[in-house]
């Protein structure tokens, strides 16, 4: 599955408000990648050398506690991006990313991206945005997960669908 149109690209969270030539710049740059469930995207602690967006599938973004046990810290599915707050700050990776079912997704590597964004500076507003988001979300998830259990947490969100879906 590849990307061919600016109306694909728009359905995609980091893209969606970008103007069309800002699209039609970045869309050959996307390299098509496939994963299958369980396999693992992003391992913890390694260099953050690309992002992803997701076309197809779904992802889940786990940690392990200091005793071992695995910490789901979130999932991201068709339209939604990872990858990106690490790639940009130069840090390694914070969580591990697995694939939980057929997954199809871009990837773009770090000097390609900085590339595009020196060339298209309402582009970079666009995903400092996002990326500012993202950085809100994680901190109320973090501020929630004070006062319990970040998997608790996450289950009780869960809408009835989004169990089933996880069988």
């Amino acid at each position: 599955m590849t990307i061919t149109t600016i109306e694909q690209l728009r359905a995609i969270s980091i893209f969606s408000t970008m103007n069309d030539d800002a699209l039609a710049a970045v869309a050959p740059l996307l390299k098509a990648v496939q994963f299958a469930p369980g396999q693992t995207i992003i391992h913890e602690g390694d260099a953050a050398e690309c992002f992803y967006v997701l076309l197809t599938g779904r992802v889940k973004f786990t940690t392990q506690h200091q005793q071992g046990q695995e910490i789901m810290l979130g999932v991201a599915a068709s339209g939604e991006s990872f990858g990106e707050i690490g790639m940009l700050t130069g840090q390694k990776r914070a969580a591990r990313v697995t694939a939980t079912e057929p997954t199809h997704a871009l990837m773009l590597d770090y000097e390609t991206l900085k590339d595009f964004l020196l060339t298209h500076p309402q582009a970079t507003i666009d995903v400092m945005k996002l990326l500012a988001l993202r950085l809100h979300q994680t901190g109320a998830l973090l501020r929630e997960a004070g006062s319990g259990n970040a998997n608790q947490i996450d289950d009780a969100r869960q809408t009835i669908g989004n169990r089933i879906s996880d069988w």
